[in-house]
């Protein structure tokens, strides 16, 4: 069972990691083509800082790791974004988008995970 503080330590790293996702779509554009930059781009990100974070999760203290893993982490990743972005690549015919998304998606984050908790067991 959440604490009250561990709740609201997730209240704030949501609105920080959702913060960081909107100044990332901000700043990396949808090239022509459409595929979705931003969203792989804040995926990856997200996977390989949650990898660091399980490295450390026993030296964190629990509200930080609620703030780090279910906040900011939770917030800056998307998979519901990816879905859509998957989704209207379809619905246009661009196959080979969707397809790309999908594998990079699927390649990438978990990969990102494993580059995480690597790093974090230097």
């Amino acid at each position: 069972m959440l604490s009250g503080a561990s709740l609201l330590c997730i209240f704030a790293g949501g609105a920080l990691g959702a913060g960081c996702r909107a100044l990332a779509y901000m700043l990396i554009k949808t090239p022509k083509n459409g595929f979705a930059a931003a969203t792989l781009t804040v995926n990856i990100i997200g996977c390989l800082l949650l990898g660091w974070i399980l490295a450390h999760a026993e030296d964190l203290p629990q509200n930080h790791l609620a703030a780090l893993q279910a906040g900011f982490c939770a917030s800056l990743t998307t998979f519901s974004t990816f879905a859509v972005d998957l989704a209207k690549a379809i619905l246009k015919g661009n196959w080979k988008i969707a397809s790309a998304e999908t594998l990079l998606n699927a390649a990438l984050c978990p990969a990102a995970v494993f580059i995480g908790l690597w790093a974090g067991a230097l």
